[in-house]
C-alpha cells in the first residue's frame, strides 16, 4: 500500500467515510458463507462484483488463493487479482499514474497474452491497488447501492469520485 493510500484509508477511517467496510475475518460472500479453513489454507469468501456508477464492474479479489500481494488472507494488500471486467479497463497500455512508481497500464497484467484475448474475459494478477482504484475513478467511482462488500484495502474516496478526476502525470 502506497504511503498516500495508506494515509487516505486512516483519514477515511477517522472521519468515519468508509460505509459498508467489515473486517476480514467477518466477510461473508453472496450467499452469506463467511471464511473457512481447508488443510491450513484460510479461503475468503468470494466478495460481489466492484460496480461503478456508470456500470462499468470487475471481479477485485484477494486472498492466499488468489493473485495478490502479500499473498495471503489477512491484507492490507497493495496488489490484487481483477477478473473479468465489463469492458476494456483503461487505462490499457501504460501510463503514468500518480501513486504508482512506473507507467501502468492493465495490458501487463492480463493472465493471458495472446492478441485475440478478450480483455473483459481473462484475469489480471498482481493488479496495483492505486491502478483499481483509478479505474474506479475514472468510472465515476463506487455505485455503493450496486456493490455491496468490498475489500476493506479500497480507499472509501473511491466512492465518492469525480469521473473526471485525473490523477495522472
Amino acid at each position: 500500500m502506497t504511503k498516500k493510500l495508506a494515509k487516505q484509508l486512516a483519514t477515511s477511517q477517522a472521519t468515519g467515510k468508509i460505509k459498508k467496510r467489515t473486517p476480514i475475518d467477518a466477510l461473508k460472500d453472496d450467499l452469506g458463507r463467511p471464511a473457512h479453513q481447508v488443510a491450513g489454507m484460510t479461503f475468503l469468501p468470494h466478495l460481489p462484483r466492484v460496480v461503478c456508477k456508470d456500470g462499468f464492474n470487475m471481479s477485485v479479489q484477494a486472498s492466499e488463493t488468489h493473485y495478490c500481494s502479500p499473498r495471503d488472507s489477512v491484507g492490507p494488500w497493495d496488489e490484487v487479482e481483477v477478473g473479468y471486467p465489463s469492458a476494456r479497463p483503461e487505462p490499457f497500455e501504460p501510463t503514468y499514474i500518480v501513486g504508482l512508481a512506473r507507467a501502468t497500464g492493465w495490458a501487463q497484467f492480463m493472465e493471458c497474452w495472446p492478441e485475440d484475448v478478450d480483455p473483459t474475459q481473462t484475469v489480471y494478477g498482481y493488479v496495483p491497488l492505486a491502478l483499481v482504484e483509478y479505474t474506479i475513478k475514472l468510472h465515476g467511482g463506487l455505485d455503493e447501492e450496486a456493490t455491496g462488500e468490498v475489500l476493506p484495502a479500497i480507499s472509501a474516496d473511491v466512492a465518492t469520485a469525480n469521473s473526471e478526476t485525473q490523477d495522472t502525470y
